[in-house]
């Protein structure tokens, strides 16, 4: 579960190092839990995600954050995939 937290400073330098991907992350949130249970946290380190410009949202920036390390090459392409996969139209 670690692996899905990240500190507020990880996300900023996350979402830049995303640039225009998705038109960009225009916010950092951590979704809202029901009943009785509460966000995961560690410290400094939350349970962050990413909202972007086209509407797409719940990345969780902690998988992001590990899928960058696993695959440097790559990354990019594939983030971009699933954002634009993701990407809600407006009505």
């Amino acid at each position: 579960m670690y692996n899905q937290l990240a500190t507020r400073e990880e996300a900023q330098q996350i979402a830049q190092a995303l640039g225009s991907i998705g038109g960009g992350v225009v916010d950092t949130y951590i979704p809202e839990y029901g009943g009785p249970f509460t966000a995961p946290e560690n410290g400094e380190a939350k349970f962050y995600h990413f909202r972007f410009a086209n509407g797409a949202e719940g990345f969780n920036v902690g998988l992001i954050r590990a899928f960058m390390q696993y695959s440097p090459m790559r990354w990019p392409t594939m983030i971009a995939t699933e954002v634009e996969a993701a990407r809600k139209v407006a009505d």
